[in-house]
């Protein structure tokens, strides 16, 4: 739930960032962090106790989603900037 929550509550706001910075910088740091927070959460079993890693992995799928929401608005706003109407599926 943590991932699906803020992904919801990041549309506004990422769709926001999109119109206020362009597409191709939004999506890039989208995907960045998005894959930031993904790699940080194959080292939460290195913390000591496994109500830790809980915690940890609720915050990272939180930052997951957060930063993973402007990015199918990007995508889509991109592909429709790029392909003409006649050839989009």
């Amino acid at each position: 739930s943590a991932f699906a929550w803020s992904y919801v509550a990041g549309q506004i706001p990422g769709g926001w960032l999109l119109d206020r910075f362009g597409s191709k910088k939004v999506y890039f740091w989208s995907i960045f962090l998005w894959s930031a927070f993904t790699l940080m959460q194959g080292f939460i079993g290195f913390f000591g106790t496994a109500g830790t890693a809980v915690m940890i992995l609720f915050g990272l799928r939180f930052l997951v989603g957060l930063a993973e929401a402007p990015s199918f608005p990007a995508n889509s706003r991109i592909v429709a900037s790029w392909f003409p109407s006649h050839e989009r599926g």
